[in-house]
């Protein structure tokens, strides 16, 4: 079994950001050459290499923006500029595909990223290789962008963010190992063997638009220097997954006894922090640590239980364990008065639980502590826990008639949550 990676970065220009890199497709390359076998993470993929000499064929192979300096040494290339600077494979690839390599990218400029891509036209249908564009947004491409906090996918025109992963950034230097792998409407994308993003590039319903097939090859950079290698793109010819032979321990109790409380800046999350914590010395005899703002890095490291407080606004734990999809509550869901009580199992691996006592305002967040509190035993050990209290709004589609009420989209968080289906 091989594995390969691939690493780069992209700033869409209509957030001026900083370093980028870009990286496009569209065409079908060369004759086939010998089929291998890739693994990342348990998706095993049989490929052949398409295009595998792009950096050791001279600048020839890459057309340049005004002002872009890229120069290509021993398998290498690197590209910078004063300003934006683009750079596009001229050989081209179509359909299915697989991109890997290596970037390096060193942020210059304060908010800069890089980034992978592909794109199939120029903006107003102009070509990509005789006039490279300096304004990205304005691409029909998908593109992966590394900036000093996160790592994002983006769909442009108009750079629109489909998913984000907030444990990748570039800082001011940062190698990694990435593949990006599109077939059909799937574009997933791998960091150093780990998914890192993932997205479905669904049509509107009614719509004949249909997701991009192809493009050219290309990096991006603003106010960073981006260096590639090990680059290669490939040509699918089947997939699969490595196979679970033995499911992980599902954690489905959680020590209260163990954990720590977790609370946002405000008087509100102080109070209620201190009267779970009071609750759970009382019944157990265990005194628990509240701690305010917590880093997440830090706090979703380890194996101690965390309860969790507020929402995805008012408490950076929340906000990490929202946009993985772990937990829904926000500002707007349950609602004014609303709780949202749930334990998270082991979402990372590392035998940590979480319980969320969730809410969308102060009102709600004193109601889902009480509620919190009348659950917790005298062992201080609680099993899975998810109910939730959410405002008259939302109430009010549970008890609508099925042909009166309204259907809220399915994947929308609340449509889970008040079982809409």
């Amino acid at each position: 079994m091989h594995t390969v990676s691939l690493t780069s970065g992209w700033l869409e220009q209509l957030l001026p950001l900083g370093a980028l890199a870009l990286l496009c497709l569209t065409g079908i390359g060369a004759a086939s050459a010998r089929a291998e076998t890739l693994q990342f993470d348990t998706h095993i993929v049989d490929a052949e290499p398409l295009i595998a000499d792009a950096l050791t064929g001279g600048p020839a192979g890459w057309a340049a923006s005004d002002g872009a300096d890229l120069r290509l040494d021993g398998g290498t290339l690197a590209l910078s500029g004063d300003g934006a600077a683009t750079s596009w494979l001229r050989q081209s690839v179509d359909g299915v595909f697989l991109v890997t390599l290596t970037a390096k990218v060193a942020i210059e400029v304060e908010g800069g990223e890089a980034a992978i891509a592909f794109c199939a036209s120029a903006p107003d249908g102009g070509d990509l290789l005789a006039e490279p564009p300096a304004n990205l947004a304005d691409v029909n491409c998908y593109a992966v962008t590394l900036g000093a906090e996160s790592m994002r996918l983006l769909e442009s025109p108009g750079a629109r963010m489909v998913d984000r992963n907030p444990h990748l950034g570039a800082g001011q230097e940062a190698e990694y190992s990435i593949a990006l792998l599109k077939w059909g409407e799937r574009i997933r994308v791998f960091v150093n063997d780990r998914l890192a993003l993932d997205w479905f590039d669904y049509p509107s319903p009614g719509s004949l638009e249909k997701p991009l097939d192809g493009g050219h090859l290309g990096v991006y950079a603003s106010g960073a220097r981006l260096e590639l290698s090990d680059l290669t793109v490939w040509r699918p010819t089947g997939r699969r997954l490595e196979m679970i032979e033995q499911l992980k321990d599902l954690s489905l109790e959680t020590d209260l006894r163990e954990a720590r409380i977790l609370v946002g800046a405000s008087e509100a999350h102080n109070a209620a922090g201190a009267r779970i914590a009071e609750a759970i010395h009382e019944r157990t005899g265990t005194e628990i640590e509240v701690v305010a703002d917590a880093d997440p890095d830090e706090a979703l490291s380890g194996d101690r239980p965390l309860i969790v407080l507020g929402n995805f606004a008012n408490n950076p734990v929340l906000e990490r364990l929202y946009y993985r999809w772990y937990t829904i509550v926000d500002g707007r869901f349950p609602g004014p008065g609303g709780y949202y009580l749930q334990t998270i199992h082991d979402p990372y691996g590392t035998g940590q639980n979480i319980v969320v006592v969730g809410a969308s305002d102060d009102e709600g967040l004193a109601r889902a502590t009480s509620e919190f509190i009348a659950r917790i035993p005298d062992s201080g050990v609680i099993g899975r826990l998810y109910e939730v209290a959410a405002s008259d709004d939302y109430m009010r589609l549970t008890e609508w008639d099925y042909g009166e009420r309204l259907i809220i989209p399915a994947g929308w968080p609340q449509h889970f949550a008040l079982g809409n289906y």
